[in-house]
């Protein structure tokens, strides 16, 4: 199938996008790192999904997979999903902080009691 040509405000729509999309993420990167989450995250959660489409999206899938759930509850999960998008978006970007952040939390799960009577990773 032959792809169609974006007509110039097509064009000019994305590459508006991406420089917006590159603001947020410099002028996020320049604060501390539990900041940049929180703003990304709102900016995705109160901006971004809802001028892109994408919570409109959410909502409309949600109600298609769960047709008996409420759309108090959809409004909540596709509220949720865009802000833990936002955040994960500028964790990408924050490599260090991240991995810094990651080495400190101890592992979870439903076998980690086994994992630390037998001594594994994670056994703090």
């Amino acid at each position: 199938m032959a792809r169609r040509r974006k007509s110039r405000a097509e064009t000019a729509g994305d590459w508006l996008s991406d420089r917006a999309v590159r603001l947020l993420i410099g002028s996020a990167l320049r604060l501390p790192y539990a900041r940049r989450l929180a703003l990304v995250g709102w900016a995705m959660r109160r901006v971004v999904a809802p001028l892109a489409g994408y919570r409109a999206r959410a909502l409309a899938n949600l109600a298609h997979v769960f047709p008996n759930m409420s759309l108090a509850e959809r409004r909540r999960i596709a509220t949720a999903v865009a802000e833990n998008v936002g955040r994960t978006l500028i964790e990408n970007y924050s490599g260090t902080e991240f991995t810094t952040r990651m080495a400190q939390l101890p592992l979870q799960g439903r076998a980690s009691p086994r994992w630390r009577r037998r001594g594994r990773p994670g056994s703090r």
